[in-house]
This record gives C-alpha cells, structure tokens and sequence, in this order.
C-alpha cells in the first residue's frame, strides 16, 4: 500500500527524525562519553579521549556548524582509529557542540587554533596527528603554519584554500554571517563554491534545525566573521615542511579549492 505525504507532511517527518537523532546523542553524550572540559583563555572546550592512554594521539577537529559527534564518533571514525591502536582525541569548537560559545567575532579566527594547542598542552601531549574537518581542515592549515613542532602529521578532509583578501572571500563571509544573524539559512556549500547542484526544501530545513540543535546561529556568524583571522598565505603554505596529506572526493563541491591547497603545498 501506497500512502502519499504532503510536501508540508514530508517536513515534519524529517525535522521529527532528527529531533529524535539529535535528542540520541544528546543522551550518549552527556551519560555515555568519557568527556570533560579545557578552559582555554576563559572558554570552556568539550573534549573526549577514547583508546590507549600509551597509543600515538591523533586530534580530530570537526567542520562548521557540526561537532565531534557528528564528525567523527557516529561515523565510526573514532572506533576505526581506536582499533588501530591510537589515542584519539575530539574537541568541538568554540561556538560548536557542547563547547562555550562567544558570539563576538574576536573570540574566534586564530584562538580556534589556539584552542587545539592548549587542549594538547592540558592533556600534556607533546606531538599529534591532527585532522581536521571542513572548517577544521582550514585549522589544521594554521597549526602546520604556525606550530609545526606539535604536529607528527596533518590531514585536512573535505577543506581547501583560496586567496583569503579577495573581494569574493569577504563578500562570501558578509552574507553567510548575515544569514545566519537574520536566521535566514542558505546552502553554504553551494554558494561559496558556486555549485549548480540543488538541495531540497526538506534536506535543508533538517540541516538548518540540526545546527540549531546543538549550535547558536549567533555564535555561527561569529565564527564566519571571525573566520578572517585564520587566512594563511601561498608563501606560508610553500614553506610547510611536514607530512601533510589533502584528502577530497573527486565529486565533492570543494574539490577546486582542495585542488588549490594541494598545489601550494607541493609548491606548483
């Protein structure tokens, strides 16, 4: 038997699904997880260690508007690395998850990397993995700029780079920030990339109320504001001198600008 759904219909099903994900890991978080907090600089930052305490320590760092949860532990990233022996640590960034948020943009930029060095400092690590997601990908670029001696190896995935002083980046920062501020959500992704490919009403609205869920959407558009002061350039990225890899799907909307970064670390 066949049952049609209004659009209107279809909208409540998705939003009552995720509110139901959502309220899950919620739970497991808060009841479940071996979790704590790092006070860095006056900003409280959410935090877990999972794996062999005496195992190479990898940080995973998460995308925007998302949280370790999401990122990395319900994929099974976290179990994978584990298995392998490692000593995975998560954090979820200031404005992000479970982690304080400011909604002042000078509270973000460069003290979202400085966060990473001060949980690896807390946690009395010396040297990590870092991998970092979307948004923690572009982190990840700072902290191999900028800290090179913490790091044993870097990995960005789904991230890239482009020239951060163009007119296109900081028209880019202006409206996403805007929208958020306004509550006026649009598809990030696909603006700043130019993609055609289209979402639907639904799916957007489900991720539009996902990120609320766990996220301020004033918090977010400090983060976006903010975003400036994580700009590293060509001559900076060239000059890197460490084991870096660039992963991307070749169907991915930031395929162009992970292509770019690539290129800049191997210097062509």
């Amino acid at each position: 038997m066949f049952t049609r759904i209004s659009y209107r219909g279809m909208i409540a099903l998705v939003l009552m699904m995720v509110t139901v994900s959502s309220a899950g890991a919620y739970y497991y978080v808060n009841y479940q997880l071996p979790w704590d907090m790092c006070n860095s600089n006056g900003t409280n930052i959410f935090y877990t260690v999972d794996g062999d305490e005496d195992g190479e320590p990898v940080l995973l760092i998460h995308g925007f508007a998302a949280n370790g949860f999401m990122n990395w532990r319900n994929p099974g990233v976290i179990d994978e690395l584990v298995k392998a022996g490692y000593k995975v640590i998560t954090m979820d960034l200031r404005g992000h998850g479970w982690s304080e948020k400011p909604t002042d943009e000078c509270s973000y930029g460069a003290e979202m990397m400085n966060d990473a060095v001060r949980l690896l400092d807390y946690l009395e690590i010396d040297k990590s993995h870092i991998v970092g997601y979307s948004l923690g990908g572009i982190i990840t670029q700072n902290l191999a700029v900028y800290h090179p001696e913490r790091i044993i190896s870097a990995t960005t995935m789904a991230s890239g780079w482009e020239l951060p002083d163009t007119s296109k980046a900081v028209t880019d920062r202006y409206i996403i920030s805007n929208s958020y501020r306004e509550g006026k959500p649009i598809n990030i992704l696909a603006y700043v990339t130019n993609s055609k490919k289209k979402t639907s009403y639904a799916r957007h609205i489900a991720i539009y109320s996902m990120i609320n869920l766990f996220n301020s959407p004033k918090a977010l558009a400090a983060t976006v504001e903010g975003s400036a002061g994580l700009a590293v350039q060509p001559d900076e990225l060239q000059a890197i001198d460490l084991p870096f890899m660039v992963l991307i799907g070749k169907d991915d909307v930031m395929y162009p600008l992970a292509k770019n970064l690539a290129e800049q670390l191997s210097n062509e």
